[in-house]
């Protein structure tokens, strides 16, 4: 009896922690654009988190500072549905922490594994899957690897959200420098990894262990390695049936990498016959182009009859805004 109720404290005691983690809310940011003359705050922001409380994928509103706090329903929000018809104003999310870490343990996942330690994420990967980087690119790593990079800033902030109504992941999962994707065809995930100061390695999931393959080869380490947080330069799997290039495919075994910067995707990295291969996607492998669609200004009527220009209007007195591309 002892033995049970010792057991029962235990998981009472484990419970906050599991349920913590299964209900993190997950907020979006609208703010000015910057595109009008007169800047919504005070009232106006008051007015427009009751107004935006009621859309579609939005379960609270609340003003916080000079702008309006979201708390978004995953897999229903959409960023171009919450803010249209409404002039001036921009969707922003943001990561929930301000630095990551890679940490190399001696058992992990073959993917590794990710948790927040307060304003930290860390990742950890497996001290094999080290070993196998370090084969491949002849150089030995450190055990812990402190990333670099700005998490937050306008450009970041948008390549949050893009990616995020993308690929619906969590943001605290959203991690800039590694992805994981079947490159060989053998139905067992690979980790394709890119460290500031090394080449581009693929980590593939042989049964026998991890086999690490650079992706370009590089003559000598010349500084000391990496990672990079900064969110605008990232990299996510395409399944194989949307695996398209603008040109001819090349022949590869399985699913494909696609390594985005700034917010446009730039190429697809395949594997076929023992060899890379890369191509600009096509359809819908890419990320769109512009993915941030901002509402468009109303033109300023000739004759002036309506007696204001777009400059004098407040947020929530425009046009709707087009339909997202």
């Amino acid at each position: 009896m002892l033995r049970y109720a010792a057991l029962a404290s235990l998981l009472l005691a484990a419970a906050p922690a599991f349920g913590a983690g299964l209900a993190v809310p997950v907020y979006a940011y609208v703010l000015p654009d910057g595109s009008l003359g007169e800047i919504c705050e005070g009232d106006c922001l008051k007015n427009l988190a009751n107004r935006l409380r009621n859309r579609r994928g939005v379960k609270g509103s609340s003003v916080e500072g000079k702008e309006v706090r979201l708390q978004i329903e995953p897999g229903v929000f959409r960023s171009n549905e919450v803010i249209k018809g409404i002039d001036g104003m921009k969707v922003e999310m943001r990561v929930p922490y301000s630095a990551i870490e890679i940490h190399f343990v001696p058992q992990a996942p073959f993917g590794g594994q990710i948790f927040r330690d307060g304003e930290l994420l860390v990742v950890e990967l497996s001290e094999p899957v080290k070993k196998a980087i370090e084969e491949a690119v002849d150089f030995k790593l450190q055990m812990k690897m402190k990333c670099l990079g700005k998490v937050v800033g306008d450009q970041a902030n948008e390549a949050v959200l893009a990616r995020y109504e993308v690929e619906k992941l969590p943001l605290w999962k959203m991690v800039p420098f590694m992805a994981e994707a079947d490159l060989d065809g053998d139905k067992r995930p690979d980790l394709y990894l890119r460290l500031t100061g090394l080449p581009e390695v693929v980590v593939f999931n042989k049964a026998d262990g991890p086999k690490a393959k650079v992706v370009t080869a590089q003559k000598a380490v010349e500084e000391i390695p990496r990672c990079e947080q900064a969110p605008m330069r990232f990299a996510r799997p395409v399944a194989r049936p949307k695996v398209k290039c603008i040109n001819t495919t090349p022949p590869h075994d399985g699913e494909a990498i696609e390594r985005v910067e700034m917010n446009r995707s730039t190429n697809l990295l395949m594997f076929g016959n023992g060899a890379f291969a890369t191509c600009e996607p096509l359809g819908e492998g890419a990320i769109p182009v512009d993915p941030v669609k901002k509402v468009a200004k109303p033109n300023k009527p000739k004759d002036g009859k309506d007696g204001k220009d777009a400059k004098d209007k407040k947020p929530g007195e425009g046009e709707a805004a087009p339909p997202a591309p």
